[in-house]
């Protein structure tokens, strides 16, 4: 007869405790994942075509529009901008583009990746777009949900509850 054996859950960040001090920050990450989908074999999906073009111009306008707003916000509220270094961070910001989302700038980065999966039109490059959110959402916006819950308490609980991760 087998025994029953709980198993428990354990959270990527206590299995890789160390991953956490060399993760690099948010747009470095973009940027080699960027390049590994830049440098991957075509294995052809589609051809950029005009019009896959012009989706392309617009997402690559509406990444620069998103990320350059909620850097406009957190200079006009005097917070930090820092991703390793939330706890200089003193303010809530809860508007403008906060409202759509509660990582603007992580998902500007990730309008990139996918403008560049568009350009290459390769499903391998499909890849760095899926890597990027599962490494992003484990290692970095995790551990800035936690430290906001903490800091900010109810108020953050409510951001939570009226604005979604990414968009």
């Amino acid at each position: 007869m087998l025994a029953s054996v709980k198993v428990r859950h354990i959270h990527p960040l206590y299995i890789f405790p160390f991953f956490m001090h060399i993760f690099p920050h948010p747009p470095l990450l973009c940027l080699i994942i960027g390049i590994l989908m830049w440098h991957s074999p075509y294995m052809i999906f589609f051809q950029a075509s005009t019009w896959i073009l012009l989706l392309i111009l617009f997402i690559l306008a509406f990444s620069v529009g998103f990320a350059l707003s909620s850097l406009w916000q957190y200079h006009q509220y005097k917070t930090t901008i820092n991703p390793h270094n939330f706890e200089q961070t003193h303010l809530l910001v809860t508007t403008g583009v906060y409202r759509l989302s509660r990582n603007p700038m992580y998902l500007s980065l990730l309008l990139v990746l996918i403008a560049i999966f568009l350009w290459k039109g390769s499903l391998l490059s499909l890849i760095g777009i899926v890597a990027f959110v599962v490494l992003m959402n484990q290692f970095q916006i995790k551990r800035e949900e936690q430290f906001l819950l903490q800091k900010f308490g109810e108020d953050y609980r409510i951001y939570l509850q009226k604005v979604r991760r990414w968009i």
